[in-house]
């Protein structure tokens, strides 16, 4: 049996997605420290650790679509994980940090650029 939205919590409380932002994961430390929308990939493991310990589990926002439709249950903490920008780091280093985590996201490209560097 499907779960839907308005039956999800048996509180009577509302269902919580939660969705963190990212722009950039890089390699060097120092480039995380220049500038505000770069994350070091050791924190960003770190962080992807924190949620594995906390039982939350990451979905995409079709994930989400498919169950306020009741066509998907969703784990017990959901999060989608965003990445605005496709920066060549969010496939050379974010991805398969990713990937090794079992963990998945999703990227917003801006249509009007292309594939940049930094």
């Amino acid at each position: 049996m499907m779960t839907s939205a308005k039956s999800i919590s048996g509180s009577g409380e509302p269902w919580k997605i939660r969705v963190l932002r990212y722009h950039r994961i890089v390699e060097d430390k120092r480039e995380s420290e220049k500038h505000w929308s770069s994350l070091y990939v050791w924190d960003f493991r770190r962080q992807l650790d924190f949620l594995e310990q906390w039982g939350y589990t990451t979905i995409t926002f079709n994930d989400y679509r498919l169950f306020l439709k009741g066509e998907l249950n969703l784990p017990r903490k959901p999060v989608v994980l965003t990445f605005d920008g496709a920066y060549l780091d969010n496939f050379r280093v974010m991805f398969p940090t990713l990937q090794k985590a079992g963990a998945i996201a999703v990227i917003f490209a801006h249509a009007d650029r292309n594939i940049k560097e930094d």
